[in-house]
């Protein structure tokens, strides 16, 4: 079948991203190779990349663009959630590519702005044909999830962060220490908020950028030690110190109809200590209070930053003409229940009630925000756009003082 060619908005000059899919082992530092499976995942040309070994073939690619006077300036990395199979994948990261691409006219972009996309996959669903089981010993379990894919919760979200510390993190590293002119962008949806967040997470790797979109992740995860000897969890303390590798913005985005993390995360979690076999089990009782076991894509950043509270903002319905007005070295904690919402229509009762809005994150009003999130103000700013205001009258800005601001 003949490539599709990535869409791109009348006008736009700027050269098309070259769009990557990293494929993960089960226990992250088996990369398994580079795959470019889909017809619209495609190269600068418009031509399907041939397979070949992941890493190596995007760090050729950044050299061949450094030495031809024509170095990419942003490389966004993006991984998605639990239960997300590879064919899923791959339309989801097409959709959002294009949802992205969109709109770069909208924004600004440096006259010599050269892109990169980088999708991580990685095994979350059982379900999924793409990865074999090797060890007998895991077969029974493996069937179990596989006919019941959610008792796979425990299991993926710890695959999760070794997924982040052993198969993306070296990435970055040597790719933060190469080729620094590239600014690299990080965004996470659901489980993959820990993947991407655990990555920047590691010594030697900086991310000029991190969105975390309907986090699968506790709302304290980047929060300052919690008062009266009381202990994060362990899964919270390896990702803390991820926004100090962040030299720009970091933006966690909620929504209120996100039921599988109002609802089911919470149960997963305060749970997770009655299972002998689940790792990082923590005592039941104890901890945050009744808020111990909150999401970040459902309540937000919670706790003190560096000594400071996340901004808050809103994502408002309808428009895409909002100056978010985004401070490099700051935290945002961003409301989406606009836009976030539910699906309807024929065939998604199910969904709806059970998940919510867990992943209709593909909405022009969330892609406006991740481009500002990633440093390219509207195109219209200098205009007079209005910015959107504090959620919290007179709330404390929290700018965490760690680099210059813009």
């Amino acid at each position: 079948m003949a490539p599709i060619d990535i869409p791109m908005p009348a006008g736009d000059e700027l050269p098309k991203p070259e769009v990557y899919l990293l494929t993960f082992g089960p226990k992250g530092h088996a990369v398994q190779r580079h795959s470019i499976r889909s017809e619209r995942m495609v190269d600068g040309e418009g031509e399907r990349t041939a397979s070949s070994d992941a890493p190596q073939a995007i760090l050729q690619r950044l050299a061949e663009g450094r030495a031809a006077g024509h170095p990419y300036t942003d490389v966004f990395v993006i991984s998605h959630g639990w239960l997300t199979s590879t064919d899923n994948a791959i339309a989801d990261y097409a959709r959002w590519v294009e949802l992205a691409i969109g709109q770069r006219p909208l924004h600004r972009l440096a006259p010599d702005y050269h892109g990169m996309v980088i999708c991580v996959h990685w095994p979350s669903d059982p379900r999924d044909t793409g990865y074999r089981v090797t060890r007998a010993v895991h077969y029974a379990g493996w069937w179990l999830e596989k006919k019941l894919p959610f008792l796979s919760f425990y299991r993926m979200k710890d695959r999760a962060f070794r997924i982040g510390k052993n198969g993306l993190a070296p990435i970055l590293k040597e790719m933060t220490a190469n080729y620094p002119e590239a600014r690299i962008h990080v965004m996470g949806h659901s489980f993959g908020a820990i993947v991407t967040s655990n990555a920047i997470a590691q010594e030697g790797v900086m991310a000029d950028s991190l969105f975390l979109i309907e986090g699968a992740m506790s709302t304290w995860s980047f929060a300052d030690p919690i008062e009266s000897g009381r202990a994060k969890s362990k899964a919270t303390e390896a990702v803390e110190n991820a926004i100090d590798h962040v030299t720009g913005v970091v933006v966690g985005s909620s929504s209120a109809h996100d039921r599988a993390l109002s609802v089911w995360y919470p149960f997963a979690e305060s749970t997770r200590s009655l299972f002998w076999w689940s790792p990082n089990r923590e005592p039941l009782w104890g901890g945050y209070g009744r808020h111990r076991f909150g999401a970040l894509g459902f309540r937000g950043v919670s706790g003190k930053l560096n000594g400071f509270d996340a901004q808050r903002r809103e994502v408002p319905h309808g428009t895409l003409e909002i100056d978010y007005a985004l401070e490099r070295g700051a935290v945002y904690s961003i409301d989406g229940s606009a836009v976030v919402v539910p699906p309807s229509g024929k065939g998604t009762w199910w969904t709806a009630k059970l998940m919510g809005a867990h992943s209709q994150i593909l909405t022009p009003e969330i892609s406006n925000l991740y481009w500002q999130s990633a440093g390219f103000p509207l195109a219209l700013a200098a205009e007079g756009v209005r910015p959107v205001g504090d959620r919290a009258a007179g709330a404390e800005r929290a700018v965490l003082a760690r680099v210059e601001p813009l």
